[in-house]
């Protein structure tokens, strides 16, 4: 939002990296056996995905509508509309990528008008809760691991687009729940006497 603030939003295009933890405790145990079986050349075990994780990166976080979309892509695309207050063209696909915890997203956007990419750095580094990675190579999704900020790196221009702009995001989305909802609690509790 703070992007489309300064240069206007036209399109956006998010590939969401959701890792075994995002289906919850079943599916870190699922990624643990599997990757022990796999390594130990046995069969791998029942899974609760439709198929293994372990090694592998599946194309879809769950099963598809009639359309091929995912109800986490249909889910995070009325997010995004909602939060960047407009309808906007924009395309969500979500992975299942063979990690324990945490999530990455790498984000392409159109700007209506030119937006350098130390510009749109300049403007991401005074959003509360976003700290910028230092190092040009982006954070990992395990240096997001225990974070309450979301970490963005690799902000670059995309060559594909004139106002175009990609960057990745890395975050650990328990983390951000909780913190979430201790923020909530607070401020609604906030001056209550116990």
């Amino acid at each position: 939002a703070p992007l489309g603030e300064l240069a206007g939003l036209s399109r956006l295009v998010a590939t969401l990296c959701d890792s075994a933890s995002g289906i919850g405790r079943s599916g870190v145990d699922i990624l643990q056996a599997e990757t022990i079986a796999l390594f130990n050349q046995a069969e791998p075990p029942a899974s609760v995905l439709p198929r293994g994780l372990a090694f592998d990166c599946l194309p879809s976080s769950g099963p598809l509508d009639e359309s091929g979309m995912s109800e986490a892509e249909a889910r995070v695309s009325r997010e995004l509309a909602r939060l960047l207050g407009q309808e906007l063209p924009r395309s969500v696909t979500t992975l299942r990528i063979p990690v324990f915890a945490g999530m990455g997203i790498q984000v392409s956007l159109e700007t209506l008008r030119p937006l350098t990419p130390e510009r749109a750095l300049e403007c991401l580094a005074k959003v509360a809760d976003l700290d910028i990675w230092p190092q040009p190579e982006g954070p990992s999704t395990r240096d997001a691991i225990g974070e309450e900020e979301v970490l963005v790196g690799r902000l670059r221009r995309d060559p594909s687009s004139t106002h175009g702009l990609s960057f990745w995001l890395a975050f650990d989305p328990a983390r951000l729940a909780v913190s979430h909802a201790l923020r909530v609690a607070e401020a609604r509790f906030r001056g209550r006497s116990a």
